[in-house]
């Protein structure tokens, strides 16, 4: 991926003008080329690489080239049936299926799948084969409020966009392929909004576990954290959860906060628990709308529903004004018939303390 310009911007030019360079020769050669097919990462506007390769044909969102670069179900099962014994495609297809390019299927990404029956194992192969440090700093930079990234909408023209003078994090995620398309409205004639989310269980633990890491003070201290709270959350040891997430919020470098203005960034709290608990692949619903309003944040485990709304206050705080919203606006109604648990949880996050100062829970 071309380097972001907040980074190198002379750089990012220099490696622009080489690859303009390298399309002008096959332009050169039309007379003499057939066929001729680009993929790969970034695609390029309004940046002047393709002013001289002006010819070509942009298919990544034509529904009848959508299954093109994945396996569809079809091709899974029948291709690889005889490597599939004993697998649970419900499993599989949560892990590597989910993206969309508008055709009628979604397809498996086919390097995870290959690995995958190769070593028998779920793994984040696709996601361990680079190490995204460049879109990690790029969402931390613009203050992206990391639960929106499972509903993120963008119009047609911004997708397929790419300016290095403005580098638009939803267009970055969606072409290097951590988002994918999950739904499409159409406005008008020649308007269109695009629904982005993750793709899979494998992009969305990944990721997230790597936005904890570049939160935090690194992987060793959250790794221990994150298998202390998904024994707590399933056994629903609510003291033991208030000490795990204030324990996340105390391995944040202090510089991190002195370094810039994340005391003032009221969703930067909210955007690191987030990240910790969808690295734990739990089922998560970021701003669930009810017919009151939006819960800050909706936890399912197999037993328990948990119902969080996060305040962020000066100095002191003890959370139940947080709980006494979600009661208000009635944010629980519609988990009380669902045959599980349902717990209210309010946090208070304090500007000054960077960190939990008030913790409320309740059974619905």
């Amino acid at each position: 991926m071309l380097g972001p310009a907040s980074l190198k911007p002379s750089k990012a030019e220099e490696m622009r003008d080489g690859l303009k360079n390298f399309y002008s020769v096959i332009k050169d050669s039309d007379r003499y080329i057939r066929f001729c097919f680009i993929t790969g990462v970034s695609k390029f506007s309004r940046v002047s690489i393709f002013s001289d390769l002006n010819n070509l044909e942009d298919i990544s969102l034509q529904p009848e080239m959508g299954a093109l670069c994945g396996y569809t179900e079809k091709e899974l099962t029948g291709t690889f049936h005889e490597r599939l014994d004993g697998v649970d495609i419900d499993t599989l297809r949560e892990w590597y299926n989910g993206y969309s390019f508008l055709g009628k299927d979604r397809v498996y990404n086919p390097f995870d799948v290959l690995l995958f029956l190769k070593k028998r194992q779920y793994g984040n192969y696709w996601f361990e084969s680079a190490t995204p440090s460049f879109l990690i700093k790029l969402l931390y930079q613009n203050k992206v409020y990391i639960p929106d990234l499972s509903h993120i909408e963008i119009d047609q023209g911004l997708l397929s966009g790419f300016d290095l003078a403005r580098l638009l994090p939803e267009a970055v995620l969606f072409q290097s392929g951590y988002l994918t398309v999950k739904s499409v409205e159409t406005l008008a004639p020649g308007q269109r909004i695009f629904t982005l989310d993750y793709p899979n269980q494998e992009v969305r633990v990944s990721l997230n576990m790597h936005l904890l890491d570049y939160f935090t003070s690194g992987a060793a201290v959250t790794g221990s954290l994150r298998l202390k709270m998904s024994k707590a959350l399933k056994l629903r040891e609510m003291d033991k959860i208030q000490v795990l997430i204030q324990s996340l919020f105390s391995s944040i470098p202090w510089e991190w906060y002195t370094a810039g203005d994340l005391d003032r960034y009221e969703g930067y709290y909210a955007s690191v628990l987030y990240a910790f608990l969808a690295s734990l692949g739990l089922d998560l619903h970021p701003e669930e709308s009810t017919s009151h309003g939006r819960a800050d944040l909706v936890l399912k485990t197999d037993q328990t529903i948990y119902v969080m709304e996060f305040k962020v206050v000066e100095i002191l705080g003890d959370g139940k004004k947080a709980i006494d919203q979600i009661r208000e606006k009635r944010y629980h109604d519609a988990y009380v018939q669902a045959g599980k648990d349902v717990i209210l949880v309010g946090i208070d996050f304090s500007r000054k303390e960077r960190n939990i100062v008030g913790f409320a829970f309740e059974a619905a």
